[in-house]
């Protein structure tokens, strides 16, 4: 829609999540406005929370100067699709992208972020895309409260993105599971004990067996569990313990 701006100079946009059961732009949306347009210079107007219409109106880019931004949606909000909103206009600015973004690393319905970092961003590095995480490690966010944080870099692209073929399944070389989780380590021991067991079990069914395919389990239990404190903080009560589970499984034609 920016790139039309070109053109049209002024585009237009009504009914915006008209049938959610809170209609209009959402916290999470709000900041993805606010860090397109920081991007791109489109001026945007109407971009609060709950307006159901915007305007972009074409604004002044200066494709040379460093953009380095902050970004915090104030709710656990998703970082992860604030990263998607941002990264087709980041690419292409002559000087590299820094974004430092606040909100939910980990939520419904949105990728958590170990797919985008392990899934994701591999697919798109074999397109040309290079990026770096800063201010290690990531710091996580669970709904309803959020408070994660992820830094990283964008650089430009020196031409365009290539094309990538993953139409060929091929054989599973290897599985990886991310367990970003609040729990104590005894229940994370069973955990990891229940998801070989199914490994095992969907392996055999789809006929994967007599051969020896690597599972790892990476844990990041970096998080404190939610206390009552947060709690208050928020409209609604957190759960005690939060997870979120990632599977990457890796195939022979580099299918991820």
């Amino acid at each position: 829609i920016l790139l039309y701006l070109n053109e049209l100079n002024k585009v237009i946009l009504i009914n915006i999540r008209k049938f959610k059961p809170k209609p209009g732009i959402n916290a999470q949306l709000a900041a993805g406005l606010s860090l397109l347009s920081s991007i791109s210079g489109a001026e945007i107007q109407g971009s609060r929370i709950g307006s159901n219409e915007i305007v972009l109106t074409k604004g002044y880019n200066d494709l040379n100067i460093q953009k380095n931004l902050t970004m915090d949606c104030g709710t656990a909000g998703s970082i992860t699709l604030m990263i998607q909103i941002s990264l087709p206009l980041s690419i292409y600015q002559n000087k590299s992208v820094y974004l430092t973004l606040i909100g939910g690393t980990d939520v419904s319905f949105a990728p958590p972020i170990d797919h985008t970092i392990n899934v994701l961003f591999p697919l798109l590095s074999c397109m040309g895309f290079r990026y770096d995480l800063i201010d290690l490690p990531i710091r996580r966010g669970f709904y309803p409260i959020g408070g994660g944080k992820v830094s990283l870099k964008i650089y430009k692209i020196s031409d365009v993105l290539n094309p990538i073929d993953m139409t060929i399944q091929g054989d599973i070389t290897k599985i990886s599971c991310y367990i970003a989780t609040t729990l104590t380590n005894e229940l994370i021991d069973n955990v990891k004990k229940e998801i070989k067991r199914n490994f095992r079990i969907n392996l055999h069914i789809n006929q994967q067996v007599g051969r020896e395919i690597p599972l790892d389990i990476y844990i990041d239990n970096s998080s404190q569990k939610p206390n009552n404190q947060n709690r208050k903080k928020s409209n609604r009560n957190s759960p005690n313990y939060v997870s979120s589970i990632q599977v990457c499984i890796e195939t022979s034609t580099s299918c991820i």
